[in-house]
């Protein structure tokens, strides 16, 4: 059985939700005053918190129930952070030519989604593992097309014939964060006979 629900956690948790990316260096400093960095983390890793307070009783049992069905840490599941859930700014709209996937060689069929973020000194691309599936657009050299598939398995566009040597492959898309809860408990506070409210809950990103 899979360790992952792709089931996503209500949209109304992700309001008022604080956290982001984090990443791990080791930095070693010189007796000169020089320091030596380095990645221990390719990649960033997200961690959020979410709180729910003066809440009805009814929308906290709907966080209840989705914590019990992930059976606690155990399973993992879908997490749409506002900060950046799209293929482009989170203000913008999505389009064809929001992130290149590479180019065609006419054998190729399989194109992996990616987001790319960087600057003139350095670029890193983040991998997009839980894209949303009917939000995806594709474009072979500036045209938008049809002709392809999402496969799931392997997380990627993929043609039914093979892009033409050269030719540009891109996309837009939505995407959610795959994460799962990070605290063994849930506990809740019973402010009234009606509300009360559930604060610190700590999600964490998980490789899938």
């Amino acid at each position: 059985m899979s360790d992952f629900h792709d089931v996503s956690l209500p949209a109304k948790f992700s309001r008022g939700a604080v956290g982001g990316p984090e990443r791990r260096t080791t930095i070693v400093e010189q007796s000169n005053g020089y320091e030596h960095r380095n990645a221990t983390w390719k990649n960033s890793r997200h961690k959020f918190s979410i709180s729910m307070v003066g809440r009805d009783f009814n929308e906290l049992h709907v966080l209840k129930a989705f914590w019990e069905a992930r059976g606690g840490e155990l399973y993992g599941f879908r997490f749409r952070d506002l900060s950046d859930y799209k293929s482009c700014p989170p203000l913008d709209q999505i389009t064809f030519a929001d992130q290149s996937l590479g180019q065609g060689d006419g054998v190729r069929r399989s194109f992996p989604l990616w987001k790319r973020y960087g600057d003139q000194w350095a670029h890193w691309d983040r991998r997009i593992s839980k894209p949303v599936i009917g939000s995806i657009l594709v474009g072979v050299d500036g045209v938008q097309v049809s002709g392809w598939s999402f496969d799931e398995s392997e997380c990627a566009v993929l043609f039914d014939v093979a892009p033409g040597v050269g030719a540009e492959i891109t996309a837009g898309f939505l995407f959610d964060v795959p994460v799962r809860f990070d605290v063994a408990g849930l506990p809740m506070d019973f402010l009234s006979m009606s509300r009360g409210a559930v604060t610190s809950i700590q999600l964490i990103e998980v490789r899938v």
